[in-house]
């Protein structure tokens, strides 16, 4: 492994710990769950609005799904029975909407996120923990013999 690639013993930097902290938040707010990831970047009151946001869309969206089943159910049991237009698109259309809203107001505060936390300086130092290998000058010497020592003293 290249000495640039090797882990940091001593662990992530706080910036590291900042950058990857609001990469989460932003990946969780737009593919999990709009707000989730303001709440976790701490951004309470967007969070809050996003989250709300898109449980009451979500919950529109599942009234719409339960009264299309109740529906088809009713037809299935009359199967003599004409089909007849029902106003249930109304709440797919709002929550499709209200939910659409959240994911994009969850989008902005992702890119807000991300860009409040501060850029790696240009040409920075790498972390003292990281050695930086330099191909010897010379080849290495072994070591010298000790001196000889004296010979063993009888004893008394």
């Amino acid at each position: 492994m290249k000495p640039s690639l090797a882990p940091n013993p001593s662990g992530p930097t706080p910036l590291e710990r900042q950058r990857s902290r609001a990469r989460n938040a932003a990946l969780i707010n737009l593919f999990a769950t709009p707000g989730l990831g303001s709440l976790i970047a701490r951004r309470w009151m967007a969070g809050s609005g996003q989250l709300l946001l898109a449980v009451t869309g979500f919950a529109l969206f599942c009234t719409w799904a339960w009264k299309i089943f109740g529906d088809v159910s009713q037809i299935v049991e009359d199967m003599n029975s004409e089909p007849t237009a029902s106003g249930h698109m109304k709440y797919f259309v709002w929550g499709l909407a209200i939910f659409g809203a959240a994911w994009l107001w969850s989008l902005v505060t992702s890119i807000s996120i991300i860009r409040s936390v501060p850029k790696p300086q240009p040409g920075g130092v790498p972390p003292a923990s990281v050695p930086r290998l330099q191909p010897p000058s010379q080849p290495p010497q072994p070591p010298a013999l000790p001196p000889e020592l004296p010979p063993e003293l009888p004893p008394q």
